[in-house]
Order: structure tokens, then C-alpha cells, then sequence
């Protein structure tokens, strides 16, 4: 069980870092 939910929090994460990276690069492309 604690496995699992490890494995999700790390999904999530990669998820929200992802977002944020493409956010971050499409801020520098515009400026």
C-alpha cells in the first residue's frame, strides 16, 4: 500500500513539474 502511494505522489509531482517547466519556457519564449 505505501508503495503505491508513493508511486502516485511521484506521478503527481512529475505531473506539476512538467506543467510548470512548459510554463517556464513558453514565459521565456514570449519575453
Amino acid at each position: 500500500m505505501q508503495a503505491r502511494s508513493i508511486e502516485a505522489q511521484l506521478q503527481i509531482w512529475l505531473k506539476i513539474g512538467s506543467a510548470v517547466n512548459l510554463n517556464y519556457l513558453n514565459l521565456k519564449v514570449s519575453m
